[in-house]
């Protein structure tokens, strides 16, 4: 029954909000990991050209490592966006009307070049010898 109800949901969802979910999913699940691997990556290489290959770390650390600390890092940078300095690039991560996971990919486009993710998982990928995990 509670399923029934997700999906009723997702089929009132209005246009808009479809429209707007959508083309932030795109930049955060396709542009930014696309940015990561590249523009990124290519800063560190200019930034830190003797650490790269750095860390021999086995890949189920990493991974932890990654999981764990960047989701701790992204916590607080959450926080972060909620002061008076960063809540208007921020403000329309919390314009969903309707709760789901489509909407917690809602942000302005500046939103996703200020969110940790970006930064530090291109530096772990540049840093780990095996960074395929």
């Amino acid at each position: 029954m509670a399923n029934d109800n997700k999906l009723t949901l997702f089929r009132l969802k209005k246009r808009e909000d479809w429209l707007v979910d959508g083309i932030n999913l795109f930049f955060q699940g396709i542009l930014i990991p696309i940015l990561q691997r590249s523009v990124i990556y290519q800063l560190y290489q200019h930034l830190l050209p003797n650490f790269q290959f750095a860390l021999n770390l086995h890949p189920i650390v990493a991974f932890c490592l990654s999981f764990v600390f960047v989701d701790y890092l992204y916590y607080w940078n959450h926080r972060l966006f909620h002061t008076r300095w960063l809540w208007y690039v921020h403000q329309v991560h919390h314009t969903v009307t309707q709760m789901d996971v489509l909407g917690t990919s809602r942000n302005t486009l500046w939103t996703s070049f200020l969110i940790i993710y970006l930064w530090v998982h291109a530096l772990f990928i540049y840093l780990l010898q095996d960074s395929s995990w």
